[in-house]
């Protein structure tokens, strides 16, 4: 193979004969998965952010309901759309579009809240302790 074919290969030939591959390859796994845990990070973090908003906004409705707090209440809705797991979305529209006080909306906030937790990775123990 002429060096002039393949200039890039003639230049990290030494380099790499000289780290070694194994010192390569392991730099490259340490670097892929430090990226992953970032991403995971990241991704529960605005998971998170996006429950604790519906959540709130929900309360805002019940306690003070007013046309600004279902505007808050659409907004928050539209971020667990953007963040939320399929299961999250579904239980949220659903306690939407359920009655007032009726059983249909108990069944819905409490499905939500368990589509929250499995989505969050948080485990509900049976003296309602909470572990991650």
């Amino acid at each position: 193979m002429p060096e002039a074919t393949y200039p890039l290969l003639s230049a990290l030939a030494p380099v790499l004969g000289g780290v070694g591959i194994g010192s390569l390859l392991t730099v490259v796994a340490q670097h892929w998965v430090t990226k992953k845990r970032e991403h995971e990070q990241r991704t529960f973090t605005e998971k998170k952010a996006a429950y604790i908003g519906l959540l709130q906004a929900l309360h805002d409705c019940v306690v003070n309901p007013s046309d600004n707090s279902l505007k808050k209440f659409a907004l928050a809705l539209a971020h667990v759309h953007i963040f939320g797991s399929p299961e999250s979305i579904q239980y949220a529209e659903l306690l939407k579009n359920t009655a007032p006080n009726s059983q249909e909306r108990d069944l819905a906030f409490t499905e939500l809240l368990n589509a929250m937790r499995n989505d969050l990775g948080i485990v509900q123990t049976r003296d309602n302790k909470q572990s991650q």
